[in-house]
């Protein structure tokens, strides 16, 4: 079960993040951690975090040349950091805002839980 809602986060996110901007994307992970109730952060950074991942892999795939210069670029801005480290951080944003949508969703539920119960 927790698989699915796993897969479901990653899939939502993914297509949040493309559709709208990648700012929605921690609303995949509300959801995801809402309907898990449990370990919902895990179930949130998991989700986002993998879709995050498959669109980084997707671009240096799709056009290499490009992404890997503008990886240079972001890097020598930062203070002369490798270019691997835009993609890295890139990934880490993603579990982490992922995760913290995730237990936001998870709060919610048992908000909800505890509050009927009363």
């Amino acid at each position: 079960m927790r698989i699915r809602i796993i897969f479901l986060t990653a899939v939502s996110a993914l297509l949040l993040h493309t559709v709208v901007g990648w700012a929605w994307s921690p609303v995949a992970a509300i959801a995801g951690g809402y309907r898990a109730q449990s370990n919902g952060w895990a179930v949130g950074a998991i989700g986002v975090g993998m879709s995050w991942t498959g669109l980084v892999f997707f671009n240096l795939f799709a056009a290499p040349a490009q992404v890997l210069e503008m990886a240079r670029v972001v890097a020598s801005i930062t203070g002369g950091l490798p270019g691997w480290t835009v993609f890295l951080t890139s990934i880490i944003m993603g579990f982490l805002l992922g995760g913290l949508g995730g237990l936001l969703g998870q709060s919610m539920s048992e908000f909800k839980t505890k509050r009927n119960t009363n």
